[in-house]
């Protein structure tokens, strides 16, 4: 059970995937007292709250108690959909996935099944549009990648949000678009392009940088913000790799030019993802790569890979990312690297061939 609508102690309720919690204070607002923790419970397509403290809330002449501890639903009825209403308990969601708060009375929410930014009025927790998704509260399907205001905007699959208090704007991760984007009075425009599904953002305001969490790129970012949006720039200290496994050696003799052909297949029950699986070239020495830059092909796109060489010994690194899937959905992403060493000609070279069956 996620006790959809149930009330409990902190510790006795369950809650289905939450994905995101913002600490909220009421004090500041008439008839309200108190902090809340309010978390995006994805699983059961709901808002919840737990009472950091004995906390007040005073709505429409009406006032609620809540002991600290106690944990309830602010807003979102179960249902999956896109659905904004005045009343907390009518309004639906779809998966909400990244929460921000403004500090005074607006919960900004990333629904991402629905590529919606949405906002939830403290203390109503009535429901509204801010950018992105269909006037059919059931259209899920309402995506794609578009600047502009309240619903003629477009996203695809947000998952995280930030406040930035200092210029009054979002940002919003629009994660299947592999951008950030600030939204200014329901107005959306691309901030950041070339990530790779982003996923979390914070705010340091001291510094007035936004950290970002670029999933698939298996980095951290920084953006300093108030300056031009290509300043968003790897955070060295703290960039992680995964690891990469060694796949395969190879030696090629060759005296101008060298070619590699590719023959890359899954294991038996699985089906390989070319188009998302793709090799990234790294060349060292007298060894040079042919093809346009960056060095990361498609595995739909190539069968064959070409380097101009030198005199000068050299190598190939290959990095291969590898996504394949068994019919029951469930995917298996398998990295490794194969080392292809290069030397000076010799009679009756031959062109390398490299199979490799993955995972």
């Amino acid at each position: 059970s996620s006790g959809i609508n149930a009330e409990y102690g902190g510790l006795e309720q369950e809650l289905a995937s939450p994905w995101d919690v913002a600490v909220v204070s009421l004090d500041h607002l008439a008839g309200c007292s108190g902090d809340l923790l309010v978390i995006c419970a994805a699983g059961t397509h709901q808002i919840w709250a737990y009472a950091l403290t004995d906390t007040i809330l005073t709505h429409r002449g009406k006032e609620e108690a809540r002991d600290k501890g106690t944990t309830w639903r602010l807003a979102g009825n179960g249902e999956e959909a896109n659905r904004n209403n005045s009343y907390a308990n009518k309004a639906s969601f779809a998966q909400p996935s990244g929460i921000s708060f403004d500090g005074q009375r607006s919960l900004y929410v990333a629904d991402s099944e629905s590529s919606t930014v949405r906002v939830v009025d403290i203390p109503s927790f009535g429901v509204k549009n801010v950018i992105g998704g269909a006037i059919d509260p059931t259209d899920l399907f309402c995506y794609g990648d578009t600047d502009g205001k309240g619903t003629s905007a477009r996203l695809q699959h947000p998952i995280g949000i930030e406040w930035c208090g200092e210029a009054e704007q979002l940002i919003v991760a629009d994660s299947y678009n592999h951008k950030l984007k600030c939204v200014k009075s329901r107005l959306s425009a691309s901030l950041v392009t070339g990530l790779n599904e982003p996923s979390g953002l914070s705010l340091d305001p001291y510094r007035r940088l936004v950290y970002i969490a670029d999933t698939n790129s298996h980095t951290v970012r920084q953006l300093a913000l108030g300056v031009d949006c290509s300043d968003c720039e790897d955070l060295k200290v703290r960039k992680t790799r995964t690891p990469i496994r060694p796949c395969g050696v190879s030696f090629i003799r060759t005296e101008a030019a060298a070619l590699i052909s590719l023959s890359v297949d899954s294991v038996a029950g699985r089906q390989l993802n070319r188009t998302e699986s793709h090799v990234t070239v790294t060349c060292y020495g007298g060894v040079k790569w042919a093809g346009s830059d960056p060095p990361q092909v498609s595995l739909e796109e190539v069968s064959e890979l070409r380097f101009t060489t030198t005199e000068e010994r050299g190598a190939v690194d290959l990095d291969f990312k590898v996504i394949s899937c068994s019919e029951d959905g469930m995917c298996h992403v398998d990295r490794c690297r194969h080392r292809v060493n290069i030397g000076p000609s010799q009679s009756g070279d031959e062109p390398t061939s490299i199979c490799l069956t993955l995972p």
